[in-house]
């Protein structure tokens, strides 16, 4: 559970996206077939030995974790890879080389 710092320490942010920072390792056909998600946002380097990285962050505040509404949702942060985006061997296609991520605010 996530704890609201004391007030002396300033205002605080979380990075939500720490979770998606490419600590497993994805399959391109489970990719594709849309059984799991890429293990980034950004697959980076040449098509062979290409690694998932993860550029994009969401930055939060301290309230918007435990304040008054609007609250966010840290379950749902997820990296969103629809079929149109991504190619049979679960790389990004020629659309786009990064994947947009989601998430849920309650307001």
């Amino acid at each position: 559970m996530l704890q609201r710092k004391p007030a002396a320490y300033g205002p605080v942010l979380y990075n939500a996206g720490w979770r998606l920072l490419g600590e497993c390792q994805s399959r391109g056909e489970e990719i594709a077939s849309g059984r799991e998600k890429p293990a980034g946002t950004y697959l980076f380097g040449e098509v062979r030995e290409a690694q998932w990285s993860t550029c994009d962050q969401v930055l939060v505040s301290a309230g918007m974790l435990e304040g008054p509404k609007p609250v966010f949702d840290d379950a749902t942060l997820s990296v969103h890879c629809p079929p149109g985006l991504v190619g049979p061997d679960g790389k990004p296609n020629m659309t786009s080389d990064h994947f947009p991520i989601c998430f849920a605010l309650s307001f």
